[in-house]
């Protein structure tokens, strides 16, 4: 994300700052969730929507109290045919960007924690 926003080398300091802008994004959003009543969230790990996104839809679709349609399901079906071939040819480390992990844990916690995340 920091090399999006800057062309060229960052000012001084302005990294840090999206960083710290980016922090209390993720805190604000996960605290503005967790505020509305639990009949009104539903919220999916990126692992088992990557893993099996027929089943995380069909989750979210009961949550709502409906039914997936048979012509969707059947869709949703090749999707997940299609998925488990799938490989990103995105490479990131954490090493690229300018934070370490240790930071991201403190400055996390709350969500890491909410979520279970180790």
């Amino acid at each position: 994300m920091w090399r999006i926003a800057f062309r060229g080398p960052a000012p001084a300091g302005a990294v840090e700052t999206l960083y710290r802008e980016l922090i209390a994004l993720w805190r604000h959003g996960d605290e503005s969730v967790h505020a509305l009543p639990e009949r009104n969230r539903f919220i999916a790990r990126y692992e088992e929507l990557a893993r099996d996104p027929r089943r995380v839809v069909h989750d979210l679709y009961a949550a709502c109290g409906t039914a997936v349609s048979p012509e969707f399901d059947a869709l949703l079906s090749q999707a997940n045919a299609r998925q488990r071939h799938w490989q990103s040819r995105h490479r990131y480390s954490l090493s690229d960007f300018p934070v370490c992990d240790d930071d991201l844990r403190r400055d996390l916690e709350p969500i890491l924690a909410r979520h279970r995340f180790s």
